[in-house]
């Protein structure tokens, strides 16, 4: 659940627990089968409140309950889904084409959606970004790097790339690139 609130901009630091609470509770004590009890607020303080009635907010908090009982049943522990390594500075020449791997951990929901941005350009360059989708796939994503054909100046780019799974949820990387005929 943490995971997928926090995706969220205006919950980003919502207070959630790191891990769960393992007393003894009522509710549960005499539970015959798994149970879970999930506080996600408190109708009497104003800033839950106002939480607990935003239909983004019940969204994403259903969404990770969710998460974590998938994830539950098929094994796995929990893990943010985030970028962890890959090529964050690469060397092309004009018409090169090469591919460029990028790890990534946690249990991402497919299909999902790149979008690559430039965030410095030289301004002799056109710098367009891109969006793709990428389909189930174990890590690293793979993708791939240009310099185009039409550019044969020497420049250096900072692009910014975004991963947006299926749920929403987003991990986020940078590619410097060096362009050199």
């Amino acid at each position: 659940m943490k995971e997928s609130v926090h995706s969220l901009k205006d919950y980003e630091t919502y207070p959630i627990a790191a891990s769960p609470h393992a007393e003894n509770l009522a509710e549960n004590r005499e539970a015959k089968m798994l149970s879970v009890i999930a506080e996600v607020g408190f109708h009497t303080n104003a800033e839950d409140s106002a939480a607990i009635q935003d239909p983004a907010f019940q969204k994403a908090m259903m969404r990770g309950m969710e998460k974590g009982y998938r994830l539950y049943l098929s094994g796995v522990p929990p893990q943010t889904f985030a970028i962890t390594s890959g090529a964050q500075s690469i060397t092309l020449r004009p018409g090169e084409v090469i591919p460029v791997e990028v790890a990534f951990s946690g249990y991402p929901r497919f299909p999902i959606t790149r979008t690559s941005e430039a965030i410095s350009c030289p301004g002799h360059a056109i710098c367009s970004g891109s969006t793709t989708t990428i389909p189930e796939t174990t890590s690293p994503f793979v993708s791939q790097a240009t310099c185009g054909t039409d550019y044969t100046d020497s420049g250096s780019f900072t692009w910014g790339v975004t991963y947006v799974d299926a749920d929403g949820l987003t991990a986020k990387s940078e590619l410097e690139m060096r362009c050199e005929p």
